[in-house]
């Protein structure tokens, strides 16, 4: 396989997996519906920014990494779950106690401040789930890596820019919402909803 195959082939694994909907993907799209476009941004960016990370981090070392993670896969699946449970109930709670509050207008700009807390929130929930980086490696033996450094940075560049689309696609998602539903009835329910699904992803994986 050459290089651009690779690249293209790393480019496609990105897209997929970021495509699959989850306690990420939803907390990216109510990030755009409750926020607008520039902090659901920043969430997406911490979610690709984790996968860029695994990806290297998997393509460099790669299987050395398997038998350590699979040790205490149990471990990092509970500190996750319990994270998504008390996000998912925040979320629920703010929905609930915003009632009778005015909805952001849709092009409200916000404080560069506020785009930090969701972009650390979706890293490092992406960087605590420890299935990610085992398909990560699992990917890596399809690559023509060969122990090179180099090889492996483009890769998960290639990786990271896939995934990057995906999460801009959710933002944009979230913010047309916001923009449809501009009514604050509507967008706190949907936030409600959005806090019961990722609590019930963090209850899925305590009992998996």
């Amino acid at each position: 396989m050459s290089l651009t195959d690779a690249i293209l082939r790393s480019l496609l694994f990105g897209l997929t997996l970021a495509a699959a909907v989850g306690p990420i993907a939803l907390l990216i799209v109510n990030y755009g519906v409750s926020r607008g476009f520039r902090t659901a941004f920043a969430a997406g960016c911490g979610a690709a920014v984790a996968d860029l990370l695994y990806a290297l981090l998997a393509f460099i070392a790669g299987a050395q990494l398997v038998a350590w993670l699979a040790d205490r896969q149990g471990g990092f699946r509970r500190i996750s779950s319990v994270v998504l449970i008390l996000l998912g109930l925040w979320m629920l709670w703010r929905a609930w106690a915003a009632r009778g509050a005015q909805a952001p207008g849709a092009g409200a700009a916000l404080p560069a401040a506020d785009a930090a807390r969701p972009f650390t929130t979706t890293l490092l929930l992406t960087l605590v789930n420890p299935l990610t980086v085992l398909v990560f490696v699992g990917f890596a033996g399809q690559l023509p890596l060969g122990g090179s450094v180099r090889a492996a940075a483009v890769l998960a560049l290639a990786v990271f820019a896939g995934s990057l689309m995906v999460q801009t696609v959710f933002a944009l998602g979230g913010a047309a919402l916001a923009r449809v539903l501009g009514n604050s009835r509507w967008q706190r329910l949907l936030n409600g909803l959005s806090g019961v699904a990722i609590a019930a992803f963090g209850f899925r994986g305590m009992w998996q």
